[in-house]
């Protein structure tokens, strides 16, 4: 009962850090997200964020808020560079198709070159 207790604990200290992360960077306004403390100590990773939810696996009080502040920031700056990201992935896909087709032109020149030579 009282691990219960201390997890009820921890989900609302957590809840109270975000609240102050939104509210402080105005970053509420943008987006409502939840938090979810969900200790694993064999986990690869100690937080995540998916969709509008973010999940804390640290098992320790101090670094499930360090970890949530991360995962806070890690989002905001992310967001601030998905423009970017997008714009070269755009022009990553022509640049890889545009590189196919010469690709494709010049190997059949090529091979137009090898048979008539015989």
């Amino acid at each position: 009962m009282k691990e219960n207790h201390t997890i009820i604990q921890k989900n609302l200290l957590l809840l109270a850090e975000l609240d102050r992360l939104q509210k402080t960077t105005g970053y509420m306004m943008m987006h409502n997200f939840d938090v979810i403390w969900s200790p694993q100590n064999n986990s690869q990773i100690e937080g995540k964020i998916e969709d509008n939810t973010i999940t804390i696996y640290s098992e320790d009080t101090q670094d499930a808020l360090d970890t949530l502040q991360h995962e806070f920031v890690d989002h905001v700056i992310s967001q601030a560079i998905k423009p970017y990201i997008t714009l070269v992935n755009s022009l990553m896909s022509i640049i890889t198709k545009e590189a196919y087709e010469t690709k494709e032109k010049s190997v059949e020149a090529l091979l137009k070159l090898i048979n008539d030579s015989k």
